[in-house]
């Protein structure tokens, strides 16, 4: 006999299947960032504390054969001489001049750091008669630099001498989303040809041409991106990406840009599809690269190197003898647990837990999990396409399914785990897949039972004894308890009511018994009211029918 089971109850299998914890490995990836039309507040104001946090910080000691002297620089100076060491501060003025007391003017205007000095310690030499004259650059300028174009808010910022157009980009509040990061332009005053800055390559590759540090009046355009020149690099390659086209670019430069190839890159047929000039047909080109390997970053020219156009696609392909590093993970009551590789494509779940020292004696081996990652992550699309239908629009077929599929634990393989250990040659003993995850818990020696008993908690397990003795054990069913409606939840998730008695009672199962349903007091009443005039209907009906027939 079929029994109708409450909404309570399947509230409660549905509350089971989900509290059951997994072990299964599971890869997340976290992703952020601001949509087209809006502006990423947390990034554009951590962008602008980056920027206070780095100002005047130096990458490095300046170059006095590229730092150009100008309005603001401060200099230190130090004369020794045989009777006294005479020491000045000066400052360059406006018009790029340095007054020195007792000395001279100096024009430095548009001059190196080296020249400078130069210029300084021969002014002094020809008043003081001394060779031992120390010049050094006590303090940076500070001077304005113009931003705009594709950028939040075009402006003028504060900037040193040792500030690189990125850093001045990142004052001014950062890019708009669809700004290109190649082709910014310099505007430098007595300079007639712009200079084209490239932060990609600086700091992919660590060019510091391509990202040249700013001097007073410069003007910083950044224009909108161009993707319909993109060059791409895909497949056998530290960073698969896609970039916008500079003129110059190299097949070198893609590969740079990508950090190099990956251990299994075949090197000796490189393919680059480049779209023909005279129709809409691809040309192919190979390339042999294997002298690429150790040698991508180092300055020398490489061997087969060529120009890119804009368009050109890059693939890298896999070797076909190539192997990926796989693994297993194992936890619990083995001897060493953790992460083991598989050695051979088909070893077994047996090799692997021998691998791992064998299981200990406190081992559940009759609960060990054998879960399957790349099932677990594998979609059911009917499941999918049911999560956004409401329970009471769905079919009797579509209710049951999604109930069924919501209690299953995906992922896990049904083995024995006695089976493998006893005879290698077990149909259970099946070869373990990239990802797996085996997990052993320790022995427990209980059933828990829980809700309306007396006395809900662990007992003692009993071999044999079935849910009733159980519920016995725990003082007998409690207050309102729903006796036909309890449920056993077995240690590996499956789920059971109770009166079914198709399943055995072992360590580590749970008891549930809930409790019956609340009927309220307008419950009660809506349906007495409902049967009362029901019953005057009928009654209504058997008058006139008696009426009818006396007539």
């Amino acid at each position: 006999m079929t029994k109708k089971r409450s909404i309570l109850s399947q509230v409660i299998i549905l509350f089971l299947a989900a509290s059951v914890i997994s072990y299964s490995q599971v890869d997340y990836e976290f992703m952020s960032g601001a949509g087209k039309e809006n502006l990423d507040t947390l990034a554009f104001q951590r962008g602008v504390e980056i920027s206070k946090e780095a100002a005047g910080l130096l990458e490095r000691e300046i170059d006095p054969e590229k730092y150009i002297v100008g309005p603001n620089d401060i200099f230190k100076i130090d004369i020794i001489t045989g009777s006294k060491t005479p020491d000045f501060t000066a400052k360059v003025s406006p018009e790029g001049m340095i007054l020195l007391d007792n000395i001279g003017i100096i024009n430095v205007k548009d001059k190196t750091l080296s020249e400078v000095k130069k210029l300084i310690k021969d002014k002094v030499r020809k008043v003081y008669n001394t060779d031992e004259i120390y010049v050094a650059l006590s303090e940076l300028k500070e001077f304005k630099v113009t931003v705009s174009g594709s950028i939040r808010k075009p402006a003028s910022v504060a900037a040193t001498g040792v500030d690189r157009v990125s850093e001045i980009i990142e004052k001014a509040g950062g890019t708009k989303h669809d700004a290109s990061l190649r082709n910014i332009i310099l505007k430098r005053i007595g300079i007639k040809e712009p200079i084209y800055v490239d932060i990609i390559k600086f700091f992919l590759i660590g060019d510091e041409e391509s990202n040249p540090t700013v001097r007073g009046g410069d003007l910083i355009i950044i224009p909108p991106l161009n993707e319909s020149t993109y060059i791409e690099i895909t497949g056998e390659v530290r960073s698969e990406s896609a970039y916008e086209y500079v003129e110059g670019d190299s097949l070198s430069t893609l590969v740079k840009f990508a950090q190099g190839f990956l251990p299994s890159a075949m090197l000796d047929s490189v393919v680059l599809t480049r779209m023909s000039g005279k129709s809409n047909s691809l040309d192919i080109y190979y390339f042999d690269l294997s002298s690429w390997k150790d040698n991508i970053f180092n300055k020398n020219e490489l061997k087969g190197d060529i120009r890119l156009h804009p368009g050109d696609r890059v693939i890298v392909k896999r070797s076909k003898d190539w192997q990926d590093a796989t693994y297993v993970k194992i936890f619990g009551e083995v001897n060493y647990p953790g992460k083991y590789p598989i050695v051979n494509k088909g070893e077994t779940i047996r090799e692997i837990i021998i691998r791992a020292g064998g299981f200990t004696d406190e081992a559940s081996i009759e609960s060990v999990e054998f879960i399957r990652q790349q099932e677990k992550e594998r979609k059911d699309m009917e499941m999918e396409r049911l999560k956004n239908i409401p329970a009471n629009e769905m079919s009797l077929a579509e209710l049951r399914y999604y109930r069924a599929r919501s209690n299953e634990r995906k992922g896990l393989m049904a083995v024995d785990f006695n089976k493998i250990m006893n005879d290698p040659q077990s149909e259970d003993n099946i070869t373990v897949m990239h990802r797996d995850s085996i997990i052993v818990p320790k022995k427990i020696n209980y059933v828990n039972i829980q809700g309306r008993v007396i006395n809900p908690g662990n007992i003692k397990y009993v071999e044999g004894a079935n849910y009733l003795d159980y519920i016995a054990l725990a003082g007998g069913y409690g207050f309102r308890a729903d006796e036909n409606e309890t449920f056993i939840r077995k240690s590996k998730g499956e789920i059971f009511l109770a009166s079914d008695m198709n399943y055995v009672i072992e360590p580590g199962d749970v008891i549930l018994v809930p409790p019956e349903e609340e009927i309220s007091f307008m419950e009660v009443f809506t349906r007495s009211v409902t049967i009362l005039a029901q019953l005057a209907t009928i009654a209504g009906v058997i008058v006139a029918l008696i009426s009818i027939n006396k007539q």
